[in-house]
């Protein structure tokens, strides 16, 4: 009787553990051809004077520079790369009130999914292509 139940529990276990979260579709993003490119929309610390950011290709510790940006006006950015690879961004920020730099760092691995069922007409479109660079605490 115990094996019966055991056997159940792995498969609903394997079931739930197992399953890929598919992203939700944001239609007005849907693109009718396969992108080669994404833009990435960065979320910056707009408390600050004055960001300089890092993009760099693969993880922070490989140090391939892929892109510098310095940003005066702070809010959302967006800044285009390849699709398909691992992007790290790292945000140095200045502050009007307080001395010294702040750093936050934070990843994205933008890739395309083809959607049949959840708009109006099948699409590609982007998702993994955000990334919070606000720091909490300052």
């Amino acid at each position: 009787m115990k094996k019966p139940v055991f056997i159940l529990l792995f498969f609903a276990a394997t079931f739930v553990f197992s399953c890929e979260k598919m992203p939700v579709v944001n239609c007005s993003d849907c693109l009718d051809n396969e992108p080669i490119d994404a833009e990435i929309t960065v979320k910056l610390d707009d408390s600050a004077m004055s960001a300089d950011i890092l993009v760099y290709e693969g993880d922070i510790e490989d140090n391939v520079v892929f892109r510098s940006i310095n940003y005066t006006q702070l809010g959302d950015a967006t800044v285009k790369v390849p699709i398909n690879k691992k992007f790290t961004f790292a945000a140095t920020y200045r502050y009007q009130f307080m001395s010294g730099t702040y750093t936050a760092v934070d990843s994205a691995f933008p890739r395309v999914k083809y959607d049949e069922s959840q708009c109006e007409n099948p699409c590609y479109y982007v998702y993994d292509n955000k990334v919070n660079l606000v720091i909490k605490y300052h």
